[in-house]
């Protein structure tokens, strides 16, 4: 994929209060399609956006926005969105909300550790997030965390895999968001990880984004399950939710 498609103008919307809004559209398909822009986005924390992010987000046509979030983050960090009448909010915690109690001695799991326990272990919300985007007024839609690269990311994954989307592009796709993660960003991470105990060098590897992360992560679902199609047929979506999914997602 060429370096002009991946840094498209309409990739990044510089919204106030945000670092990582991006469309999804303009990939190109195995099959030479295009996934269309304005469809499908993904993002970072939206509790700071303003109201004039508001409503630029809501220009792009966004109908639906899921909060993967764990309750804990949605708490401290109320998503601007949640009692808004004009989208449908969905909270999925993609992690379950013990996820990340453990003590500063322990190790922290890997990245792509946690990635493959949430296809694993948590498949009945990732069926609820894309059985909710697949639903008629599902998309356009926007699927956020607190970076919008971990539990955003895999969501992504399967969204663009299912339309076809080269591995290739979907791997660059992910990694892409270590442009958009600024400073403001890092620094916020960073207090908090010191505060709940840990130091910094424990907890940066998990604020990274490699691309070897979303590589080996593909490749668990295509040796543990035979492919992205098979595993979303396994977890329980139809062959009409998918089909309609890759419809929408496609020009």
């Amino acid at each position: 994929m060429s370096q002009e498609m991946l840094y498209h103008s309409r990739r990044h919307l510089p919204l106030e209060g945000t670092y990582n809004v991006r469309d999804c559209g303009g990939y190109r398909t195995r099959e030479g399609r295009m996934v269309k822009w304005g469809v499908f986005f993904r993002a970072d924390g939206l509790h700071r956006l303003t109201q004039e992010g508001q409503a630029a987000l809501l220009s792009q046509g966004v109908q639906t926005i899921i909060d993967l979030r764990r309750t804990e983050e949605l708490e401290t960090a109320p998503n601007v969105f949640a009692d808004s009448g004009h989208v449908q909010y969905h909270h999925v915690s993609l992690l379950a909300d013990e996820a990340f109690q453990a003590e500063p001695e322990q190790d922290l799991e890997s990245l792509v550790e946690i990635y493959r326990k949430i296809l694993d272990e948590r498949q009945g919300q990732v069926y609820k997030t894309l059985a909710t985007l697949a639903d008629t007024e599902g998309l356009p839609g926007l699927v956020h965390c607190t970076a919008g690269k971990d539990r955003t990311g895999i969501i992504t994954a399967l969204m663009l895999a299912l339309a076809g989307v080269p591995y290739e592009t979907i791997i660059d796709d992910y990694a892409l968001t270590s442009t958009y993660l600024g400073d403001g960003f890092m620094e916020d991470i960073k207090k908090s990880a010191l505060q709940r105990g840990f130091t910094w060098e424990q907890y940066q590897p998990l604020v990274t984004c490699p691309p070897q992360n979303m590589s080996q992560t593909l490749n668990h679902i295509d040796t543990t399950y035979g492919g992205v199609s098979p595993y979303l047929r396994d977890i329980g979506l139809s062959q009409a939710q998918l089909t309609h999914l890759r419809d929408m997602l496609l020009d």
